[in-house]
């Protein structure tokens, strides 16, 4: 049967359209500054600062924030997904995941944050009453290493999305922290999509990362100026 979710994308013109309605339904925090870090967006045009300090995906205008933006992108672009379930790992307010809902059979958004998966809940709420199929979007409150060391079991997920885990590609990966933590997780995955940040250093520690974990077709693809790794079994 001919099936909405996977002949149409959630664009550029979608999220900016949308995106007043959630930044005015998101619930707030009174001191940002203790919640996330900064995003600032520097208008081209005049000296004006744009600052929304605890959220990461601000999609208010086109011209801004093009990190977000590229993965939005990217996520659009991919090809041969259908079939598969994405775990996006730290979904913040669930705007990559609602594009994603459009490509993947299913999309889990994972934070540890209990505001943000609030605020992704409230994302996949207006999405669906402004007529968007989003309805294979869930969302788990939950730490990285607390999810997959097996609940990931549970959602049969194949697929990752790493948009917010540039940090960790700083350094030599040494045998310790989250990316050691993961290791097992990430190699019994058919897909795995890595933002790893601009730096060389990063992008080579990303490319090391996925072929230890055997991921022998390795895509480097580059969006607005970022470079994405994208590995396939």
């Amino acid at each position: 049967m001919w099936n909405r979710k996977f002949t149409m994308i959630i664009n550029e013109n979608d999220i900016e359209n949308i995106f007043t309605e959630l930044d005015s339904k998101w619930e707030k925090v009174e001191d940002s500054s203790k919640w996330r870090w900064p995003v600032e967006i520097h208008r081209t045009n005049q000296h004006t600062l744009l600052n929304n300090p605890d959220i990461f995906q601000y999609a208010y205008d086109i011209n801004y924030n093009p990190r977000f933006w590229a993965m939005v992108e990217c996520i659009n672009n991919l090809q041969d997904v259908s079939d598969l379930t994405l775990l996006d790992m730290g979904c913040d307010v669930g705007l990559h995941s609602i594009v994603a809902t459009q490509k993947f059979k299913k999309v889990i958004g994972l934070d540890r944050h209990e505001l943000s998966c609030k605020r992704a809940s409230t994302t996949q709420k207006v999405f669906t009453e402004n007529g968007y199929d989003v309805s294979n979007f869930s969302i788990r409150n939950k730490d990285y290493s607390d999810y997959c060391v097996g609940e990931h079991l549970d959602d049969e997920v194949d697929a990752i999305l790493w948009s917010t885990g540039s940090g960790l590609f700083r350094e030599e990966y040494d045998g310790h922290g989250i990316l050691k933590e993961l290791e097992d997780f990430i190699e019994n995955n058919k897909l795995v999509i890595i933002e790893p940040g601009k730096p060389q250093h990063n992008i080579d520690n990303g490319l090391k990362y996925l072929r230890d974990r055997n991921f022998d077709n390795i895509e480097v693809l580059v969006y607005r100026e970022r470079t994405f790794l994208i590995g396939r079994k």
